[in-house]
């Protein structure tokens, strides 16, 4: 059927098992249901596509993969790369030294491998919101759930070294308060970034201009869809990008405070299957 307008939604703590890498049938079916009624269904993550995993990148209800907050976007059919803007080299090594002094743990994202320093999952063990809750996660479980990114003992170095293109990389920092001071001191630089705060303690850092929101808008020009028609579903920071578009922003009942706020409506939670309650009670 031919296509008329994206329907995205964001994976982790919106859609995704984490642990299983599943989706319920019920948020199954009722994408495969919205592809039926013309919506190109789209998965928009922060991962890399080797971390979507199979259950996402061949499922039949999933029609685009926006990965790396929209640095990179695939046809889910064919592995086709629709649009692509990795972060330069140079713009890499400034944001490394501009945020030297704050002593962040780091992660990189290529589109076939990912690397980060020990310390970054322990931060993740500390910080990081996964499917409904915010409570600690064990080593062991984050190890699990991202079974696919390798730890590395210089991160920089290894940037250095390797031929692929980052397409996006973040940090994590040991307190809000130098989390947001890294920001307005990057902003004070001037580094061209794209700046999405996932968490209070972390960043996650794209080219200038390279999001989600960005993404779905690209492929509604490329494809003569109308932004008006389109929806998108998420529930952090990196999410952020996909609201006030000028299509409809759901967020998830278990959103950020900030992301609620942002939202031109409120699905249940994952949990509850939320993505599935929400488009069953407005558009199938």
């Amino acid at each position: 059927m031919q296509k008329s307008a994206i329907l995205a939604f964001d994976l982790d703590g919106t859609v995704l098992n984490p642990l299983d890498r599943t989706v319920s049938p019920r948020v199954q079916e009722a994408l495969a249901r919205a592809q039926e009624k013309g919506y190109a269904t789209s998965a928009a993550t922060g991962r890399s596509l080797h971390m979507m995993g199979d259950n996402i990148a061949q499922a039949s209800w999933v029609d685009l993969l926006i990965t790396c907050n929209g640095a990179c976007v695939y046809d889910a059919r064919t592995r086709d790369i629709l649009l692509c803007t990795p972060v330069p080299r140079e713009v890499v090594y400034a944001s490394f030294e501009a945020l030297s002094n704050f002593k962040p743990c780091w992660v990189i994202m290529f589109a076939t491998h990912t690397i980060q320093d020990e310390r970054m999952l322990r931060s993740w063990a500390r910080n990081e919101s996964i499917g409904d809750s915010r409570t600690e996660k064990s080593l062991d479980v984050l190890k699990q759930i991202f079974p696919d990114i390798e730890v590395v003992d210089d991160v920089l170095k290894q940037i250095h070294t390797d031929p692929e293109d980052v397409l996006k990389y973040g940090a994590s920092f040991d307190t809000v308060e130098e989390c947001s001071r890294a920001i307005e001191h990057l902003t004070k630089l001037k580094i061209p970034l794209e700046i999405a705060r996932l968490s209070p303690e972390s960043l996650e850092f794209t080219y200038a201009g390279v999001s989600k929101g960005a993404a779905i808008k690209k492929l509604c020009a490329l494809n003569g869809w109308n932004i008006q028609d389109c929806l998108a579903f998420g529930d952090s920071g990196n999410d952020l990008s996909m609201s006030g578009q000028g299509w409809d922003f759901i967020a998830m009942g278990n959103s950020q405070p900030e992301v609620l706020k942002a939202a031109d409506a409120i699905a249940p939670s994952i949990a509850d299957d939320g993505v599935a309650v929400w488009l069953h009670d407005h558009i199938l």
